[in-house]
Parts: C-alpha cells; sequence; structure tokens
C-alpha cells in the first residue's frame, strides 16, 4: 500500500488517498464489499475468476472459481453471501464464509445483470411467495426475470409484445440497477434506451402526460428547448410537419389530438443559442377524435393533411389548418395500431392488431389492397411445402436414408427434428459409427446447424448424450483452425462448457453409486455363502 497526501473532503475534513497495486489478470468488474470493516475489494478478470483483495495488506485472500465465461455482475446479498452473474448462463451464490460455491442456479441465457430485490416491499406480482433471496436477471432476450435463491426457480416472467430469440439481439439488455429511493428498476438496451420499471410490478413508470422538444448541440449533448401540457392522460404518439419546422401534432390515451405551434425562437437557431430554460408550448387546436385511445398519428408530405389510428378500430383524415374531420377509414376488425403517408402516392397504409395491413385511397377513403390477404396466401403454401418435406423426411426415415434425413432436418430450422434424426441414427447397430459417417459428410453451414442445435440439446439431460456425440464427432474430424471459423462458436463452446461440466459431474455420482451397491451386494454375497458353509459342518 502506497500512503498519498492528505486531500480536503466533504465539510472541510481531511481524507487520507491510498493507492493499492493489484497483481491480476486484466479486471473487468470490480465492487467494495458493503461492510466498510472488512476493507475487501472484489474483482472479476479475463480469465473467469473471482478475486476478493485485502485492503488493508493488498493481497489476494481468495479465488473464487466456478464460472466458464465473462463475470458480468456481483451483488451482495448480505456480509456472508455473493451472487454472481455471467455470460455462461448462469447465476452463482457463494459463502463468503467458505468460500465456496452454495448454488448455481441456470438461467438459459447471457445474464450481463443480476440484482438482488429488497427485503422489504410487497413483490407478490412477481410471483416471490416465500421470505427469502430473490434476484432479477438482465440478458440477451431483453427481459426481466425473478428467480428464487433458495430453489434456483424462475418465479416470474417480464411478459413482452415481441418474440423472444436466443441469440443477442437489438433488444438485448448490457444493464440493469436498483433504484431504492424510487423504488424503480432502470434497464439499459443494446439500442441505448434506458426504460424505469416499477419495481414490485416490473411495469412501466406511468406517463408524465407533456410533451417535450429537444435539440442536440454540436458538443453532442441533448437539451430540453420547449415543453408543452394540456392533454389528460399519458401522450402515446407525435409527428413533427415535414416541409418545415412549423407544428408538432400530438394524440393521446384522452382520445384528443392536439396540434402545438412551434415558435420562431426554436426554429432560428441564433435564437436557440440564447434559451437558458424550456419554452412553454400552447396547443393550436384540440379535438376530440376518437372514441378509445389514439395509437398512432402522422403527417402528410406536404402537411395538409394528419391521419390517426385508434383502439376503436377506426382511422381518421384531418386537415392540419383547422384540425376538422375529412374522412373515416373503416374494415379493421380491431385497434389500429400504426397510420402512415405514401411518399409517392395518395395513400394511407394502416396495420391493425387483427393482423392485417391495408392500403387505403385518399380520394374515395376506400380499401385498395389488403397485404394481408397476400402473405397469409404465401405462408400458406409455405405451409404446404413444409408439410411436404416433413413427409418427406418421414419416408427417408424410413428407409433409413439418414444423410438426406438429417439435411432435410436441417433445412427445415428444428433443432427437436434434427434430434430426432440424431436418435434414430444412433438406436442402429453401430449407431455411433453411422452418425460419424453421415456427419462428416455435411456441408460446413450444416455442421454449424448441428452444433448450434447441440448447445441447447446439452442443456438437457435427456438430450445431453446425443449433444456428446455430435460433439465427439465435429472435434474428431475438424481441424481446430476450420472450427474456429464456425459462426457462433466462442458463444457455443461458452454455452457447452458449464453444461458438460454438470453431465460429467452427474455421471460420477451415478458410478460412485452403483459400485457402492456393488460393494455391498458382493458383501451380502460372501455373507450368504460363509452361513451356508456353517450350516453345512
Amino acid at each position: 500500500m502506497l500512503p498519498g497526501a492528505a486531500a480536503p473532503g466533504p465539510d472541510g475534513m481531511k481524507m487520507r488517498i491510498s493507492v493499492h497495486l493489484f497483481l491480476a489478470p486484466m479486471m473487468s468488474l470490480v465492487e467494495f464489499h458493503p461492510d466498510i470493516s472488512r476493507l475487501q475489494l472484489f474483482s472479476s478478470s479475463i480469465d473467469y475468476k473471482i478475486r476478493i483483495w485485502d485492503l488493508s495488506s493488498s493481497k489476494c485472500v481468495a479465488v473464487l472459481d466456478g464460472h466458464f465465461s465473462a463475470v458480468t455482475s456481483l451483488a451482495f446479498a448480505d456480509g456472508n453471501t455473493l451472487i454472481s452473474s455471467g455470460r455462461d448462463k448462469i447465476c452463482m451464490v457463494w459463502d463468503l464464509k467458505t468460500r465456496e460455491s452454495k448454488r448455481t442456479i441456470p438461467v438459459y441465457e447471457s445474464v450481463e445483470a443480476a440484482i438482488l430485490l429488497p427485503e422489504k416491499g410487497d413483490f407478490s406480482q412477481l410471483g416471490v411467495k416465500k421470505q427469502g433471496l430473490h434476484i432479477v436477471t438482465a440478458g440477451s432476450k431483453g427481459i426481466l426475470k425473478v428467480w428464487e435463491v433458495a430453489t434456483a426457480a424462475c418465479v416470474y416472467t417480464q411478459p413482452v409484445p415481441f418474440e423472444l430469440k436466443e441469440e443477442a439481439s437489438e433488444r438485448s439488455l448490457t444493464q440493469c440497477m436498483l433504484v431504492p429511493e424510487r423504488n424503480e428498476i432502470v434497464t439499459v438496451s443494446v439500442e441505448h434506451n434506458i426504460v424505469f420499471y416499477d419495481a414490485q410490478s416490473l411495469q412501466l413508470r406511468k406517463q408524465d402526460k407533456s410533451i417535450r422538444v429537444w435539440r442536440m448541440n454540436k458538443d453532442g449533448r441533448v437539451i430540453c428547448v420547449a415543453q408543452g401540457l394540456g392533454h389528460a392522460h399519458g401522450v402515446g404518439a407525435v409527428s413533427c410537419s415535414r416541409l418545415k419546422e412549423s407544428f408538432i401534432v400530438t394524440s393521446s390515451q384522452d382520445c384528443t389530438i392536439k396540434i402545438w405551434n412551434i415558435p420562431e425562437s426554436l426554429t432560428s437557431k441564433a435564437k436557440a443559442a440564447l434559451i437558458s430554460s424550456p419554452e412553454i408550448l400552447h396547443a393550436k387546436v384540440t379535438e376530440r377524435g376518437h372514441d378509445k385511445d389514439i395509437n398512432s398519428v402522422a403527417v402528410s408530405p406536404n402537411d395538409k393533411l394528419i391521419a390517426t389510428g385508434s383502439q376503436d378500430r377506426l382511422a381518421k383524415l384531418w386537415s392540419s389548418s383547422d384540425c376538422s374531420l375529412l374522412g373515416v377509414f373503416t374494415g379493421h376488425k380491431r385497434g389500429i395500431w400504426c397510420v402512415q403517408f405514401s411518399p409517392v402516392d395518395q395513400i394511407l397504409a394502416t396495420s391493425s392488431a387483427d393482423g392485417t395491413l391495408k392500403l387505403w385511397g385518399l380520394r374515395d377513403f376506400s380499401c385498395l389492397k389488403d397485404v394481408t390477404e397476400i402473405e397469409e396466401k404465401e405462408a400458406q403454401a409455405k405451409q404446404e411445402e413444409q408439410i411436404m418435406k416433413e413427409q418427406e423426411l418421414s419416408n427417408l426415415l424410413h428407409e433409413k436414408r439418414y444423410l438426406k434425413a438429417l439435411g432435410l432436418a436441417i433445412s427445415l430450422d428444428r433443432p427437436h427434428t434434427v434430434l430426432m434424426v440424431v436418435k434414430a441414427i444412433l438406436k442402429e447397430t453401430d449407431g455411433r459409427k453411422h452418425l460419424e459417417e453421415n456427419i462428416v459428410r455435411l456441408r460446413k453451414d450444416q455442421k454449424e446447424a448441428v452444433l448450434a442445435f447441440s448447445v441447447t440439446w446439452n442443456t438437457n439431460s435427456r438430450n445431453c448424450h446425443e449433444a456428446q456425440a455430435v460433439l465427439e464427432t465435429l472435434l474428431k474430424h475438424e481441424a481446430p483452425d476450420n472450427l474456429l471459423q464456425y459462426s457462433g462458436i466462442k458463444s457455443a463452446v461458452e454455452s457447452l462448457l458449464p453444461y458438460t461440466e454438470r453431465h460429467f459431474q452427474r455421471l460420477s455420482r451415478l458410478l460412485q453409486a452403483s459400485m457402492f451397491i456393488d460393494f455391498m451386494w458382493q458383501n451380502m454375497r460372501l455373507a450368504d455363502t460363509a452361513q451356508q458353509e456353517d450350516m453345512t459342518l
């Protein structure tokens, strides 16, 4: 420890600044122990290990080894319990007294953050029914999950309006933290969106019913230059004039649309630079446009028309000058979520919760085309093609033409179907040999697909034997340099390692138990034989 100079602290107090030198592989994460009397620092490095440092001596006093990929967060449940998350799709619970792992929680996605739910508070909406530790995880799937630490069970999964993906996507979460003072959970996504949730329900925080205008300075800073109030409920949609910076249109859950004029002080760069506080906007026109929530609003390319779409299943056309109604588009069976003007034709496009997309003429308000009908025909043709392929696959399996069956199953992009083919091959005499021969003859892209499927199979003990058989073949016949060229090889290895080790641990325990049973059986036989000999004598 290198002593430093005294520096002024809060309220004029003197603080002693110390510099510590820690020698370890490159560190990616550091956290202080919450109990300041312990003087401990926790770090994680590129070797996936967690180290505990004594700040009094600047020495490493313990190493927690259990993760097979980068450790992304550390959370202290109490003075003697640590929870770590990692990109190996697990969270680990550590006992800081014994400095050993107490429990592993399989999360089945790359975890970027794990936070503890407060001990006090009503979290029944999140599936919390018992006292004890509960954590919230955020990761590659883009959703929040609540886990009961004692049972390693997921008690709540946040409902989302999008399809979940196994791999990282633009919706993936990169950070998550608890704000105790506001009882909120904050998340950050790959798209750089910051979202605030109520900690007790994981619902979005309510809107403040305002409209705000923002300007980006040359240095990249974004500041609020204007604010408008007037809606009775949350603002659901906003659209700006397109020819000039002259007006803004907003729609709300209060069933109204408002047109706001943008003052010259905001459009003039010279005057905008002098603005010290947000200007107050006033609505030029307010019109109750629908009977239910207005979900979408759009301004036409010439700034003369405004279109709105609502939960009342109607789209409407308005004049931007005085917000007078020009026409109504009827035909959707459920609420309309989006309206858009064509940039070249006098056409309005609408999409609805009934699963249809319609194109409307602005002259007579008639439906020109239901794009969904075309898509439904294409989907039907695709479904028929899928049925034909599945029938062909069944025939190939019956005829034991496994190479073609394997290729066809991969083309269907169904991991379970490919698994069924692999199981059928392994049931044959010399199944391992046949599987090896067929996999070797696959194309590189097909081998990549089988490897990706094996990662999923390997998470289930029922299918781990098939996954390990595929991996054995690939490792045996593919050179390391070739394997490194596989798409997603790094994430595949990171996902395979922890589950593979658990499978081998399970098999080792089973082997030990079977050897013990065999030992007991042999001893019982020997005792019985000795007793029979005594009776004979």
